[in-house]
């Protein structure tokens, strides 16, 4: 049978995308792909199967980031070409292309005043050849000294000014014989950027902390942040000892004492007029910090989700929500209820996003009522999602509570146990964790999120709790939601995902109003009895032919529209509507039918056919975005012809592996 793809007008699936754009496989011209729009940053799973951030990024606001940024050079004739410029002490000489130090004694210097400023830092090179006895150091001011070089090498040192503005080059020892060649001094952080404590200083790219301060001393720069903006900021630590005690962005971000190396990354809305980015280290910290960067999150980047499969992504969309637990990930700000109960935050454990941090709770006795407790004041709202990532320690049993109700789970095998008054769920992210959920039609408020000790699975509450033993946990997010959405980041404030629109491929020409196929391979995020369609319209719902979920729990709908009068709804029940499917909906005039998974479910063989379908969207056609569809997406198509029921069958059917093949057909590298 011939490729299938050859018959499409329009194919898609979610493989390419520029800023707010979607691109099409067919037609060729981009500029008929999807128009994607979000106003917020949100995260995925991304194809190494850890969570992520995505969004637009403004541009980078931390200057000289990677400490690199040099001034100038300061020194005059450092390559020593001529007799001039320098200063030489008793035992120095310039010629044949070098400084030469001939049995110079201690303390005899060559040397050369420049632009040099006061405090400042400074990156010295110069090479030592021919050497012989002795050594030579050098020196910027009375007092910043570099290390003594006994030996053949070019060398790179930095030194900060202290006391005058000369760098010197001055011999060690009673009798120091070598060339000097090859000199170069420049400013470091010439344009000021940075602010250095006490104890910190730049080198190599980077800015180090020896330990020589006392109390909390800052790596600082100014004007970066504003009040109620979204910022990701990203830095490399390496710690030798000691720690970093808090790192601020407008406001604190994380003061849980940061004492092991690894890539940090923050999330945070800035809620303080303070502009500054500062990271301060402790009286004993030893240790570097280096690629630091500070970017407005802007938001509006479709997301490529691996959810479910690391080789077959989706298109996810979703409605606006809001993560109510104002501390997400740093559970030390939540409340303990029991003398039983320790939390605090490790970094020798990495989280579902990769990143080296996770809150650790302990119970500690066997004191029955132990337990970890957020408490929210709730909305109008009476139905509730509360979810948190938790990981065996060695403790196997953990409970997720809203007060009147409960679910436990098993995070040593991944197991359900026995819930009350709410819908659980358990997903298996990898490495351990497991997000646990919990949909509740709890009225009461305020809402108290409890994360409590049980012994086993059947245990109907806290109150059962008789061991001891700990969990990893992170991410806890409540939402006045049906169905738990992907995570939304916390640090002090409750966080917002926008709602998502997708809609606009296509043209006029794109489509056959005559006769064709619509086709998608979806899943509904929850059977939550809304309309949520995908159509090829006229750019209004009155022509327009649209595949998607019912108002009924768990059933799909074909429907077909001519001049606003309704020609056809076909329905069908399926399993389970969070599943993924194959659904295809075949229109000609006097001919429509409904296909799942290979299958032909649903026909109605009196009605016309639309006029003038020009555009395919994520919702009902209406210009308005009714009925916007939420779910995953891992490929639409619109074919131009009424495909039989052969090619109905293989399109939808388990044989056919429609994304595997087209991925492969284009060579398209997934994202």
């Amino acid at each position: 049978m011939a490729n299938l793809y050859d018959k499409a007008g329009l194919v898609n699936i979610p493989v390419g995308y520029q800023e707010g754009f979607l691109y099409n496989i067919k037609p060729e011209d981009n500029t008929l792909g999807f128009r994607f729009n979000r106003d917020s940053a949100a995260t995925r799973v991304n194809k190494k199967g850890l969570i992520e951030q995505v969004g637009y990024f403004g541009p980078e606001l931390v200057q000289n980031g990677n400490f690199s940024e040099l001034g100038p050079e300061l020194v005059t004739n450092g390559d020593f070409a001529t007799d001039s410029d320098w200063t030489k002490g008793t035992g120095w000489s310039i010629s044949g292309n070098a400084a030469n130090a001939s049995s110079a004694g201690s303390g005899q210097s060559l040397s050369q005043n420049s632009g040099i400023l006061s405090g400042k830092i400074y990156k010295v090179v110069y090479t030592v050849s021919d050497y012989i006895e002795g050594g030579v150091y050098a020196r910027i001011g009375n007092s910043g000294t570099g290390t003594i070089r006994q030996e053949n090498g070019t060398f790179t040192e930095y030194i900060t000014q202290s006391g005058n503005s000369t760098i010197y080059f001055t011999a060690y020892s009673g009798s120091t014989t070598l060339k000097i060649d090859n000199v170069s001094v420049k400013q470091v952080d010439p344009n000021n950027y940075w602010n250095l404590g006490t104890g910190w200083s730049f080198g190599d790219g980077l800015a180090s902390c020896d330990g020589s301060q006392t109390g909390n001393s800052s790596l600082q720069q100014s004007s970066i942040a504003e009040v109620g903006k979204v910022y990701k900021i990203v830095f490399d630590l390496t710690v030798t000892s000691g720690q970093i005690t808090y790192v601020n962005l407008g406001g604190w971000i994380d003061n849980t004492n940061l004492n092991s190396s690894g890539t940090y990354v923050y999330t945070t809305t800035t809620t303080t007029a303070t502009d500054n980015f500062g990271i301060a280290a402790d009286s004993n910290f030893i240790g570097t910090v280096e690629n630091v960067s500070v970017v407005e999150i802007l938001g509006d980047k479709p997301r490529i989700d691996y959810t479910d499969s690391l080789t077959s992504p989706s298109f996810l969309l979703e409605p606006q929500s809001t993560n109510l637990i104002t501390f997400s990930e740093d559970f030390t700000q939540w409340s303990i209820a029991g003398s039983g109960t320790q939390i605090s935050t490790v970094t020798n454990q990495k989280n579902p996003s990769g990143n080296n941090q996770s809150g650790f709770i302990t119970f500690s006795s066997s004191v029955s009522t132990i337990k970890l407790v957020f408490i929210f004041t709730s909305s109008s709202s009476s139905v509730h999602s509360y979810s948190v990532f938790v990981k065996y320690h060695s403790k196997q049993w953990i409970q997720l509570n809203t007060s009147l109700t409960h679910a436990n789970f098993d995070v040593k095998n991944g197991v359900l146990g026995s819930f009350n008054g709410c819908v659980p769920s358990i997903e298996n992210y990898g490495n351990g964790w497991y997000k646990l959920s919990m949909v509740t039609n709890n009225a009461v408020n305020p809402i108290t999120c409890i994360l409590a000790n049980i012994d086993d699975g059947t245990a109907g509450s806290p109150a059962a709790s008789t061991s001891t033993g700990s969990y990893y946990v992170w991410g806890a997010q409540l939402e006045a939601s049906s169905y738990p959405t992907s995570y939304i980041p916390t640090a002090g404030f409750t966080a917002t995902r926008t709602q998502e629109t997708c809609n606009g491929a296509g043209n006029v020409s794109t489509f056959n109003s005559t006769e064709g196929v619509l086709y998608a391979e979806i899943a509904a995020l929850a059977n939550d009895n809304t309309y949520r369609f995908i159509s090829a319209s006229s750019g209004a719902y009155a022509n327009s032919v649209r595949i998607g979920y019912f108002t009924t729990s768990n059933v799909v709908e074909f429907r077909v529209v001519s001049g606003g009068v309704n020609q056809g709804s076909l329905l069908y029940t399926l399993p389970n509507a969070t599943d993924i499917i194959k659904i295809a909906g075949r229109y000609k005039q006097n001919d429509f039918s409904l296909w799942v998974n290979g299958t032909k479910v649903v026909t109605d063989t009196s009605g016309n056919v639309p006029v003038g379908l020009s555009e395919l969207a994520f919702d009902d056609g209406n210009t308005s975005n009714n009925s916007p569809f939420y779910g995953k997406t891992k490929g639409v198509y619109v074919f131009n012809e009424a495909l039989t029921d052969d090619e109905l069958q293989q399109l939808t059917g388990p044989e056919y592996n429609s994304f595997a093949a087209l991925a492969a057909a284009y060579n398209y590298t997934v994202i």
